[in-house]
């Protein structure tokens, strides 16, 4: 959203997304909520709501735990709720911890809502040394449910990858049909194996 868009109202939302739908936009991506109040929760299902009779998906950005809301309301993609990847690119502190955070996260905040944690980086982040592998960057693709998966990734770092890589990720399912846990320990590691239709 524009810095002048305002979505504090119906009438500011009605008149937001007329205009985006106009003009084919299919989503919105809403950042920066104040809070766990009776007002906000207000908030984030009067956007749903305005968002659903305009034909627009919603992703929530710094935001509460979605409680189950995207069964209610299925234009609800993803919800950020949890300390994402662009904290790793904050602190050499956060970036040595991803790993140990991921496999933490699968386990729990993942577990039971989408979850825009805004995964995978193969390129260099400015003024931090990177401490994952690429197969673990590509492996986040899979293990992380998300609606909408929100890749992080620049058009440098995507440069990077080979081929089979790209074409892996274009052809990568937007929904699971099955899913199997393998084996793991939260904090340490987790193989998950997902499938959509015979693939």
């Amino acid at each position: 959203m524009t810095p002048k868009s305002k979505l504090l109202s119906h009438q500011q939302r009605v008149a937001e997304f007329s205009r985006l739908q106009k003009i084919g936009v299919k989503g919105v991506k809403v950042d920066f909520f104040g809070g766990d109040g009776q007002s906000f929760m207000a908030y984030y299902i009067d956007i749903i709501k305005d968002a659903a009779a305009h034909g627009l998906s919603v992703n929530f950005h710094g935001a509460t735990l979605p409680r189950g809301w995207h069964r209610t309301y299925p234009n609800l993609m993803t919800m950020e709720s949890i300390k994402g990847f662009e904290f790793t690119t904050f602190t050499q502190d956060n970036q040595n911890q991803v790993a140990t955070h991921v496999a933490t996260a699968l386990f729990t905040r993942n577990l039971f809502d989408p979850m825009d944690f805004t995964p995978m980086a193969f390129g260099d982040i400015p003024n931090i040394k990177r401490v994952t592998e690429n197969s673990f960057e590509l492996a986040e693709s899979v293990l992380m449910l998300s609606g909408i998966q929100h890749f992080a990734e620049i058009p440098e770092g995507m440069a990077t990858a080979p081929d089979y890589v790209k074409n892996f990720l274009r052809d990568l399912p937007t929904k699971w049909d099955n899913m199997k846990f393998i084996e793991g320990y939260p904090g340490r590691y987790i193989i998950i194996a997902r499938r959509t239709d015979n693939n």
